[in-house]
């Protein structure tokens, strides 16, 4: 194993940047090189220490500062100190970073991946200067402390290790952001073809019913009470509790109006919410409220529907969330350029539903209760995965920088 080949925990060495790192403070008039390649802070990515483009000397005007092939470029603007790249070519960069070349005492690599680390950008953070264009000189960043193994070898063995985890972090991420795509995918699939579905399997003498058919009491609008900051018996929802398509009761604000126990604005379980004002991408999303009654009243951007006896909420939300319906909102919403699209309530009675026999019906609707599960907890399960590793990538760069990675490294 890696770890046994060198003594990664002996001889660790502390310091401070100021007296093991090496600044390079050569200057280059770009029109002496105009091919030179040239690296500003919007080629450097955040936080992952790669180049997403360069420019060329002829591009730039001013004196710039020159690098070397493998010297280490980090960005000191704020809020840019989480911009760490090693150039594989000679080059120049922008002053607005600090470029290290390497020690006697570290490997360039080493540097690299102790720049990179988060804690370095939020210490940096609080050592910068200046309003409008706060940074971070160096001897303010000299300061940091910062420990490292005696043994350059070994140091190069760390960094292996770091990228070898990145590597990992890299593939986990993007099998993790396929596999979302693919959840993503899923739920609208479902909607599409039961909905189809029940189209094919209503009466084919008769046309779709219109919403309002379907419905044991008008559409309600919403009111928007005026919130305060103190917990009062009133809740309103905020549109973020059905932009999902799931009612979330996380998201309310308090108001101190007050509104009696048979106000219509008092949700009722099985009540589904439509938001009428919102994104393009948004507007027309139904919720179905499984809340208590009387626990959250609704704003004024969203409208309520009812459903009559005999008429599932559940069939009828699912129904309201198929692409069918939703694009049909979509296309007859109103607002011009630059606003908030809305819907109205005549365009949203006028909403075709297909109204296939009542099994039919239930069966639609025990599918779709398994694929909305089933996305929920892969999308729960999605979230915990990239988060386990982004904290096992950070965890991995935060101990191999204190000097303890051997330790993972034999019980692993």
């Amino acid at each position: 194993m890696i770890a046994g080949e060198y003594n990664l925990v002996e001889d660790w060495v502390a310091s401070t940047l100021g007296q093991v790192a090496k600044l390079v403070k050569d200057k280059v008039d770009p029109s002496s090189a105009p091919e030179c390649p040239y690296v500003g802070l919007e080629h450097i990515e955040a936080h992952t220490m790669t180049l997403v483009g360069t420019g060329r000397g002829s591009d730039v005007k001013s004196t710039k500062t020159r690098f070397s092939a493998g010297d280490v470029l980090y960005g000191n603007l704020r809020p840019y100190l989480n911009k760490v790249v090693q150039h594989d070519l000679d080059g120049m960069c922008s002053t607005d970073i600090l470029v290290f070349t390497e020690s006697d005492q570290l490997d360039s690599g080493y540097l690299a991946h102790y720049l990179n680390q988060l804690w370095v950008a939020g210490r940096a953070h609080h050592l910068s200067t200046g309003v409008e264009l706060p940074r971070v000189d160096w001897k303010r960043l000299s300061t940091l402390p910062i420990s490292y193994p005696a043994s350059k070898e070994n140091q190069r063995v760390i960094v292996r290790l770091i990228d070898e985890s990145r590597t990992f972090t890299r593939s986990a991420s993007t099998h993790l952001a396929l596999a979302r795509l693919a959840i993503e995918r899923l739920l609208p699939a479902e909607l599409t073809a039961a909905f189809r579905e029940a189209t094919e399997a209503a009466d084919p003498a008769s046309e779709a019913v219109f919403l309002k058919y379907l419905l044991r009491e008008p559409l309600k609008n919403g009111y928007s009470a005026r919130p305060v900051n103190s917990e009062t018996p009133y809740r309103v929802l905020t549109l973020t509790a059905t932009t999902s398509g799931v009612f979330d009761g996380r998201f309310f604000k308090y108001t101190e109006e007050t509104f009696t126990e048979d106000s219509p604005f008092w949700l009722l379980p099985g009540d589904v919410l439509i938001q009428r004002g919102n994104t393009a991408e948004y507007v027309g999303v139904p919720a179905l409220y499984d809340g208590p009654p009387n626990s959250f009243l609704y704003p004024d951007l969203m409208i309520r529907a009812r459903a009559l006896d005999g008429i599932d909420p559940r069939y009828l939300w699912y129904m309201l969330l198929a692409p069918q319906s939703r694009n049909f909102l979509r296309e007859r919403a109103t607002g011009s350029a630059g606003h908030m699209p809305k819907i109205n309530q005549r365009v949203l009675n006028e909403v075709p539903i297909p109204v296939p026999p009542v099994a039919v019906r239930d069966a639609i609707v025990q599918r779709l209760e398994k694929a909305m599960a089933l996305a929920t907890d892969a999308g729960e399960r999605l979230s915990l995965g990239g988060r386990a590793v982004e904290r096992t990538s950070q965890s991995v760069l935060a101990t191999a920088l204190r000097g303890t990675l051997a330790g993972i490294e034999e019980t692993a």
